[in-house]
């Protein structure tokens, strides 16, 4: 029986977040949102069931290390995706997964494989 990997997208542009979605969607995982706004994002990140979140570094210019940080808390992998450089993720998130925009989506799909392995 196959494994289902939800992916929690969050992403303050809608385009780019449905993109995501679905492009994840196609590569034959579960996409859910995008989150949208900090707050959408904070209560997403304490209450859905997901494997995965995908957390875009600036939500409405607002850093999202604390949604992260809650996405930590319970166990979950984080992959950051950003348009600014890695330096700008703080200390304690500086070596996990990170997608400089713009990014071909063979790149998050593939980012996305190499953090399977340490899924729940």
């Amino acid at each position: 029986m196959a494994v289902i990997v939800r992916i929690l997208v969050v992403e303050d542009h809608p385009p780019l977040g449905v993109f995501i979605k679905e492009s994840l969607e196609n590569a034959g995982y579960v996409g859910l949102g995008p989150a949208l706004s900090y707050a959408e994002a904070m209560e997403t990140a304490q209450n859905l069931q997901f494997d995965l979140a995908i957390i875009d570094l600036l939500l409405e210019g607002e850093e999202a290390s604390n949604i992260a940080d809650r996405v930590v808390e319970r166990g979950i992998p984080c992959i950051f995706m950003s348009g600014h450089p890695r330096s700008r993720l703080p200390e304690r998130f500086r070596d996990f997964p990170f997608l400089r925009k713009p990014f071909a989506m063979d790149a998050l799909v593939n980012a996305v494989r190499a953090v399977e392995p340490r899924l729940r």
